[in-house]
């Protein structure tokens, strides 16, 4: 697959209001665009999350750097690995509460089966 981001335009059969603070533009792949709101408090602790996480891979590389014992890095890399994974887990719970039951709140059966669609995707990417 291409690390190449695709040109998104919106699509007439999903077009979504204009974004602003209590809504948020999602471009998907295929150029489709949805808008619903996030919480800035949830977006807050995702980010503070990643800060945390960030630390911990810094403190990694420090300890190569230093040499330190293979258990300790191990330890740590199990560490940063787990909080990846319930970061992760958070953004896709975060993903099917807001993203997925707002689109399929609407009337329009091809914005449902777009959020499904999508769903099915980033469960697929996210367990590979």
């Amino acid at each position: 697959m291409s690390n190449q981001k695709k040109k998104a335009t919106p699509s007439p059969v999903t077009a979504a209001p204009e974004a602003s603070d209590d809504f948020r533009m999602h471009i998907h792949e295929d150029g489709t665009v949805h808008a619903h709101a996030h919480s800035p408090e949830e977006y807050k602790k995702l980010i503070h999350r990643t800060s945390i996480i960030i630390g911990h891979a810094t403190s990694i590389k420090k300890m190569l750097e230093e040499q330190r014992d293979c258990t300790e890095i191990l330890i740590q890399i199990s560490a940063v690995q787990s909080s990846l994974n319930n970061l992760g887990k958070l953004i896709l719970k975060n993903h099917i509460n807001e993203c997925v039951i707002h689109a399929n709140s609407g009337e329009d059966p091809a914005v449902q089966q777009l959020a499904l669609s999508s769903l099915n995707d980033a469960i697929d990417k996210f367990i590979r």
